[in-house]
């Protein structure tokens, strides 16, 4: 557990997990990292590990990203206040076992990126994003790409999102089920809200908002 974390060229916290345990990195005060590998917060657990949970409650901030994280072990969890990167907010891959739960309180912001992207590779399962809002300025305010096999896509959003090319932008590729998108505010340079699902199950999309 940190409190207020600076790194001047390189990543503000570093969680790296070659072993078989489970991962956790907890932050109470501001991430920052600092220069052209600034990351905020990285994460990394191997096929050998359990699960990856990064949390943080002040803000976090990376000169290229403000969190990055790869997981090959099982459930991948970010809870996140405020994030912004000056590529991507929040980057997580999950190569792992099981789910991507990513929830953020806050503004996530990605100045030259996506806001959040989000991955799971086939091995995966869900991925559930809940957040408030994105912002994308390169790219998208939230992606979120499944290939996990017999995993669902759900993405909510309770404020505004916005992406320089799609608001939202979730896709389920073949051997997925379920697509569902909850959303308020939505605004794109191309799309409001893209939504494609090659899985089985079923596609829903509302918005309470302006799209």
């Amino acid at each position: 557990e940190a409190n207020v974390v600076s790194a001047t060229d390189g990543i503000g916290i570093s969680a790296f997990n070659n072993g078989a345990g489970s991962t956790s990195s907890t932050a109470t005060g501001a991430v920052t990292g600092y220069g052209s590998y600034g990351i905020g917060i990285y994460g990394y657990n191997a096929a050998s590990a359990k699960d990856l949970t990064i949390e943080a409650r002040g803000n976090v901030t990376g000169d290229t990203n403000g969190i990055l994280v790869s997981n090959k072990g099982t459930n991948l969890t970010i809870d996140v206040s405020n994030v912004s990167g000056g590529s991507n907010g929040v980057f997580a891959l999950n190569n792992g076992s099981e789910a991507t739960l990513i929830k953020a309180s806050g503004l996530v912001n990605g100045s030259g990126g996506d806001g959040i992207y989000a991955f799971n590779g086939t091995s995966a399962s869900n991925i559930v994003i809940d957040i408030v809002d994105a912002v994308g300025d390169g790219e998208n305010g939230v992606k979120a790409l499944n290939t996990g096999i017999g995993g669902y896509t759900y993405v909510k959003s309770t404020g505004t999102v916005t992406g320089a090319y799609d608001g939202i932008n979730a896709a389920n590729r073949a051997g997925t089920t379920d697509l569902t998108i909850v959303a308020n505010n939505v605004e794109g340079g191309v799309n409001g809200i893209f939504a494609e699902n090659l899985g089985t199950g079923a596609t829903i999309v509302t918005a309470t908002g302006l799209v």
